[in-house]
């Protein structure tokens, strides 16, 4: 067996990095329409949840589409209102304070 025959039974499908065929996450990503339709989950709190990296590390995605895939198409789609928290407020309030 090759590296890459045993590569491609390991791995999960979700983990692009051993793809044989380099465009496949990207035609997948536009077959889907992912700027729209994918929504990012991280299985917080359990020891084996998925950080967000894969998806910043996307080279064929732009800033705008990584930050609606990590959550501006979950905000959209359950009516969040970015509602943020007393401290928060106060962090962004001083950091934009002129100094």
């Amino acid at each position: 067996m090759t590296t890459s025959d045993y590569a491609r039974r390991t791995t999960r499908p979700g983990r692009w990095r051993w793809s044989p065929i380099a465009s496949a996450p990207e035609l997948t990503f536009k077959m889907m329409n992912a700027e729209t339709q994918l929504m990012y989950a991280s299985d917080y709190p359990h020891w084996d949840m998925d950080l967000p990296s894969p998806i910043y590390d996307l080279p064929f995605l732009n800033e705008a589409q990584k930050r609606q895939i990590l959550g501006g198409n979950a905000k959209r789609v359950f009516s969040l209102d970015g509602a943020v928290s007393a401290q928060k407020a106060q962090r962004r309030a001083a950091a934009s304070a002129p100094r």
